[in-house]
């Protein structure tokens, strides 16, 4: 059975195919596991920068709970545009401050009024276990995971003695041109919305 997955961009189709490795393709080594290390490291950062970004471009903005913290805002702003980032023991030290002030809070309450990844409670909350040197993420951490999918992947994995292969591929709008490559004898088409997402536009109209 050959199954494709369609859907716009941060959907769900990419988790739903690591969902169906971890339960029957005996999950991720340790290898994949060390290698998604620095994907989740990214989602943190690009999830506090999308926030204190968002604190003064809603209407009405939103103040930081304790003004003591601004200097932290700046730091993360400053970080914006650089490439190859270590991430130092002080970016989760005001990452971390950040998350904790009710003002940043409250602007997170509010990320249907912007974009956000899914994933930035999640992994906003573990800051503390994701630090550490000896950090291997978990299966939760690599569904939770949110890396753009370019091109078309194929997974294959058996239940009951049927063959299935899932094609996961990319939902935003220059990828979608590629999809017509997966039509020819596909068995089903599942197409994924994001429950989480009903009040909002899809990234590229915002």
């Amino acid at each position: 059975a050959r199954s494709l997955q369609l859907g716009a961009g941060e959907s769900g189709k990419s988790t739903i195919v690591k969902q169906m490795r971890i339960l029957h393709v005996n999950g991720f080594n340790a290898e994949e596991k060390k290698m998604k290390i620095q994907d989740i490291k990214n989602n943190i950062k690009e999830a506090i920068e999308t926030i204190v970004t968002a604190m003064g471009n809603l209407a009405p903005p939103v103040e930081l709970a304790n003004a003591e913290n601004q200097f932290r805002i700046d730091y993360v702003l400053n970080l914006a545009n650089q490439i190859d980032f270590d991430f130092p023991p002080e970016f989760y030290e005001h990452t971390k401050t950040l998350w904790q002030d009710e003002g940043v809070k409250a602007c997170y309450e509010r990320s249907n009024e912007y974009q956000l990844i899914d994933c930035a409670q999640y992994f906003l909350d573990k800051i503390d276990i994701v630090k550490q040197n000896e950090y291997t993420p978990s299966d939760q951490d690599l569904l939770r995971c949110r890396v753009l999918t370019s091109g078309i992947f194929e997974t294959k994995f058996q239940v009951d003695k049927v063959n299935f292969h899932m094609f996961d591929v990319g939902g935003q709008r220059d990828e979608r041109r590629k999809w017509i490559q997966c039509f020819n004898d596909v068995t089903a088409i599942i197409f994924v919305v994001a429950s989480s997402s009903y009040n909002m536009v899809i990234r590229e109209d915002n």
